[in-house]
């Protein structure tokens, strides 16, 4: 079949553009499902910090490779007893705008100490150098008299906010994560779902806030040893976005072949 000329160089063009924004794309992205990095089954367990990319603020050893759902996962906390008072951070370098953006990941807690107020917190982060732009942070369930699941989430100032919390989430041996960040004016909006319970906010003036890094964070409240399991980390164009990025791209390649 021949293809005229001025098609096939639309054809070009249109490739050209496609393979443009996927690289673009691609270079501002984190996919993590930690399958890639070595597995050691010995019985001292595989470090992450310093592997793919990761590295954890701590000098002892705070981030191992473990399973979750039959999957190889990071585990970050003190598998073993942490002093009281302990705080560390798992980062990876990610480089995008924050508005625009679709986070989502696997986690469960393990291990959470059973006295109310004793409970360690976790919880991620997304950072544009030392300020943090969004966290959400956890408090996980202790056992019988224990406290409930906390869900708290802060903008760069730093204020805690706490959602009202279904009951049926309370002691779930695993979570759902999925956030985005839309541009709104100036500020940026933000929706969290966790296992379908979803709720939202404003990041004010955060619109022109550009990511630098992804966290896991832990927070030591007594001398426990529970620590967090996450896999399948995402942080990617949000759908709509990366559509319209492409459609803008192609209409521009082939407005610039008409002329």
């Amino acid at each position: 079949m021949k293809i005229h000329k001025r098609m096939r160089s639309h054809i070009l063009v249109l490739g050209a553009v496609f393979v443009s924004v996927t690289n673009g794309f691609g270079a501002a992205t984190l996919v993590e499902n930690f399958e890639g990095l070595e597995f050691n089954d010995t019985l001292t367990p595989q470090v992450i910090d310093g592997v793919g990319g990761w590295a954890d603020d701590e000098t002892v050893d705070f981030s191992f490779l473990g399973m979750l759902n039959g999957s190889q996962a990071a585990v970050f906390g003190p598998i073993f007893e942490a002093p009281t008072g302990t705080e560390a951070s798992l980062r990876h370098e990610v480089t995008r705008a924050l508005a625009g953006t679709e986070v989502s990941l696997n986690f469960s807690v393990v291990g959470p100490d059973f006295l109310p107020g004793q409970q360690d917190g976790f919880g991620f982060s997304l950072w544009d150098g030392p300020t943090s732009l969004f966290s959400l942070s956890f408090e996980p369930p202790g056992g019988v008299g224990g406290g409930d699941l906390q869900i708290f989430w802060a903008d760069s100032s730093g204020t805690p906010n706490t959602p009202t919390v279904p009951s049926d989430i309370f002691y779930a041996l695993g979570y759902d994560l999925d956030m985005t960040f839309t541009a709104s004016g100036a500020n940026v909006d933000f929706s969290v779902d966790i296992n379908g319970f979803v709720f939202g906010g404003t990041l004010a003036g955060a619109a022109g806030s550009n990511i630098t890094d992804f966290s896991a964070d832990y927070t030591q409240v007594d001398d426990g040893d529970s620590f967090l399991l996450f896999d399948n980390v995402s942080i990617i164009p949000e759908p709509q976005t990366a559509v319209l990025g492409l459609l803008a791209l192609v209409g521009f390649g082939l407005r610039r072949r008409r002329c």
